[in-house]
C-alpha cells in the first residue's frame, strides 16, 4: 500500500512541471503599448498604422494622458488601476479594473467599470453598452447594466505578467555577449551567422552616440532570426538617451527584433523613430516624439511618440520552470524514496 501512495506522489511530480505560464513577450505579446504602472502619454495613438491594427493597449497602473488630453487606441484597452481621458475613439472595449471616467467619446465594444463611471460631454453610446459595479453617471441615451465585481472581466494578470516581464528582462540581459559588436564612430554594427537566436550586448554610451545601426544575421533552416539589442548603462548615468537611428536589418526583420534595457531606469528618446519592440520594464520611458514600429513595453510611459502596430513575431529563450506545488511534491517524493529504499535494505 505505501510502495502505492509513493509511486502515485512520484507520477504526480512528474506530470506537475511544466513550461512557465508565459514565453517570449508573454502578457505583452498582444498589445501595441504594455506599461507596468502608469500611462500619461497624450494627443496621439496606438495602433494608427501597422499591419495588426487589432492590437490593444494595457496599462498595470492609472491611464490618465498629461493635460486631460486624448489618447486613441485602435484596440482594446485593460486598465489595472483608474482610467482617465479626454475625446477620444477606442478600437475595441475598455476593460477598467476600477473607475472609468472620460469625455465625449467613440467606443467600439463594451465599458467595463469595476467601480465607478462617469461619462461628460455625451459623445456616442458605447456599441456593447457599459457595465458597471459601483455608480454610474452616464448620459440618458447610454445602455448600462449594474454587475458584481466577478462579472468583470481581468484578461491580463497584471501582477503575474508584470513579474515575469521583469524576469524576462533579467535574464535575457544574462544571455548577452559583445562578440559581434563593432562600434566606430557614429556607426553600430552588430553581426553573426548560423543562428536562429542573437542576443548582442551594447553599451548605452556607445547607443546614446550613433546614427546608424546595421545588424547583418544569418538563419538556419530557412528561419528568420530572432535579435535581441541589450542595452545597460555602463557610466552610471541617471538617463539613456535613445536618438533617432537609422536601423538596416540584413537577414532579420524589425518584427524579429527586441530592444532589451533590464538595468535601465529612465529612457528618453528624441525624435527616434524605432524599427522593432522594446522591453523596458524598470524604467520609466518618456517618448517625446517620433514612433516605435513594434510593442513598448515600459515601467512607466508619457510624451508624445505614437505606437504603430507590428506584431513581435521573434521566438525568445524560454525556461522550464515548475509549478510552486511541484516543489513540495517533488520533496515528498524524495523523502518516499528514502523511506522506500530503507525499508527494501531491512527486507533483504
Amino acid at each position: 500500500m505505501r510502495r502505492s501512495v509513493i509511486a502515485l506522489v512520484i507520477l504526480t511530480v512528474f506530470g506537475s512541471v511544466s513550461q512557465a505560464d508565459y514565453t517570449g513577450l508573454g502578457p505583452a505579446l498582444t498589445y501595441n503599448d504594455y506599461v507596468l504602472g502608469n500611462f500619461t502619454q497624450s494627443g496621439t495613438d496606438a495602433g494608427g498604422s501597422g499591419t495588426d491594427n487589432g492590437m490593444g493597449v494595457a496599462v498595470g497602473g492609472n491611464f490618465a494622458p498629461a493635460g486631460g488630453g486624448s489618447f486613441t487606441v485602435q484596440g482594446p484597452i485593460v486598465i489595472g488601476g483608474n482610467y482617465t481621458n479626454g475625446p477620444t475613439t477606442i478600437g475595441g472595449s475598455i476593460f477598467g479594473y476600477n473607475d472609468v471616467t472620460y469625455s465625449s467619446s467613440t467606443v467600439n465594444g463594451t465599458v467595463y467599470a469595476g467601480g465607478n463611471v462617469t461619462v461628460t460631454g455625451g459623445g456616442s453610446d458605447p456599441s456593447g453598452g457599459v457595465k458597471y459595479v459601483g455608480t454610474a453617471n452616464l448620459p440618458a441615451y447610454f445602455t448600462r447594466t449594474h454587475v458584481t465585481a466577478a462579472q468583470i472581466p481581468h484578461p491580463v494578470d497584471f501582477v503575474a505578467g508584470n513579474a515575469y516581464l521583469k524576469s524576462e528582462s533579467s535574464y535575457l540581459d544574462s544571455l548577452a555577449t559583445i562578440s559581434g559588436v563593432s562600434h566606430v564612430g557614429s556607426i553600430l554594427t552588430l553581426s553573426g551567422t548560423g543562428s536562429n537566436f542573437y542576443d548582442f550586448k551594447v553599451k548605452g554610451s556607445d547607443f546614446s552616440s550613433i546614427n546608424t545601426l546595421t545588424v547583418n544575421v544569418t538563419g538556419i533552416g530557412g528561419q528568420t532570426p530572432t535579435v535581441v539589442i541589450d542595452v545597460y548603462n555602463d557610466n552610471s548615468a541617471a538617463t539613456i538617451v535613445l536618438p533617432n537611428i537609422t536601423a538596416t536589418y540584413n537577414g532579420t526583420s524589425k518584427q524579429y527584433v527586441l530592444y532589451n534595457y533590464a538595468g535601465t531606469t529612465q529612457i528618453n528618446t528624441n525624435n527616434a523613430g524605432i524599427m522593432g519592440s522594446m522591453l523596458v520594464p524598470n524604467a520609466s520611458v518618456f517618448f517625446n516624439s517620433g514612433n516605435i514600429d513594434g510593442t513598448m513595453i515600459a515601467g512607466n510611459l508619457s510624451g508624445g511618440g505614437e505606437s504603430h502596430a507590428f506584431k513581435f513575431l521573434g521566438t525568445l529563450q524560454s525556461r522550464a520552470v515548475p509549478e510552486p506545488g511541484s516543489i513540495i511534491l517533488i520533496s515528498i517524493g524524495g523523502l518516499g524514496g528514502l523511506v522506500l529504499r530503507r525499508k527494501m535494505r531491512r527486507t533483504v
